[in-house]
């Protein structure tokens, strides 16, 4: 049989109905929590900003954008070469005939 020491010995280690009324209930809980967002309301809230997709999408039209910036600007610096070419040979030329009159100049001075 349990005596009143055994009772007494349980109720040092177990708590009773009136030690568990201070501690807040169930319900007390979800009240004061009410207070904070759930996991479903941040989601809805992210829902606004961008995903990581969105991020991925993004980054991929953006290369595509600079890749094509890219080719457009090779595309006009191989046209602007080939001119500078162009250029740099009929320089030479004019360089060439510009020396050869000053060389028959100074032959025509020389002779007066």
């Amino acid at each position: 049989m349990i005596t009143d020491n055994d009772i007494k010995k349980l109720a040092k280690i177990f708590a009773t109905k009136n030690d568990l009324k201070r501690y807040p209930t169930k319900t007390d809980l979800k009240n004061e929590l009410s207070k904070y967002a759930t996991k479903e309301d941040l989601k809805n809230e992210l829902r606004k900003y961008t995903t990581k997709e969105d991020l991925k999408q993004t980054t991929v039209e953006i290369i595509d954008i600079l890749m094509e910036a890219i080719n457009n600007i090779d595309s006009k610096l191989n046209t602007i070469i080939h001119k500078y070419d162009d250029i740099h040979d009929i320089t030479e030329n004019h360089e060439l005939r510009i020396t050869k009159i000053e060389d028959r100049l100074y032959e025509n001075y020389k002779h007066v």
